[in-house]
């Protein structure tokens, strides 16, 4: 695993079509899943910020409350022995619709299960609320269950605090 993400550098390619470079200041990651956030700062001109989308966390997220999450899944199936070919558009987004189903049992992959369908290239997506506050942030999935897991609502507030 990657654990050395401070100071690392992304090209980020917005809206408007001008690349930006940003900066990871901020990291935090746990080998059960628990946390896995990176903080990011943009290098770009004010009105370049303020013209990106933004969404705030939600105050609590509760079992059986509707969500979505947009990701851009890749167009090379990861899970195939075979080189395969998914279908996906790589250029396109994808959203699926969903509920918050809970907590993780599995005690390797803590966070919030949602039922959203998600694959490579979602990793990282906000779940929204149908409000469009912040549930949680998708991470993984457990392979046995195939239940899709989600970086916790209080533990994005608490990496956001420290």
């Amino acid at each position: 695993r990657d654990i050395c993400r401070k100071g690392r550098k992304k090209i980020v390619l917005f809206p408007s079509g001008k690349f930006y470079m940003c900066k990871c200041i901020k990291f935090k990651e746990t080998s059960d899943g628990e946390f896995d956030c990176s903080l990011f700062k943009i290098d770009a001109p004010n009105q370049e910020l303020k013209a990106l989308p933004s969404s705030s966390l939600a105050k609590a997220c509760t079992v059986g409350e509707s969500c979505f999450v947009v990701g851009n899944p890749s167009d090379i199936d990861l899970e195939s022995e075979k080189d395969r070919n998914t279908g996906f558009d790589p250029k396109v987004w994808h959203l699926s619709t969903g509920s918050i189903i809970g907590d993780s049992s599995n005690r390797d992959l803590k966070g919030t299960v949602h039922s959203c369908w998600t694959y490579w290239g979602h990793s990282g997506a906000p779940i929204f609320s149908t409000e469009g506050s912040v549930l949680g942030i998708h991470s993984s999935w457990d392979p046995e269950t195939g239940a899709r897991i989600a970086v916790s609502l209080e533990n994005i507030s608490s990496f956001l605090k420290t």
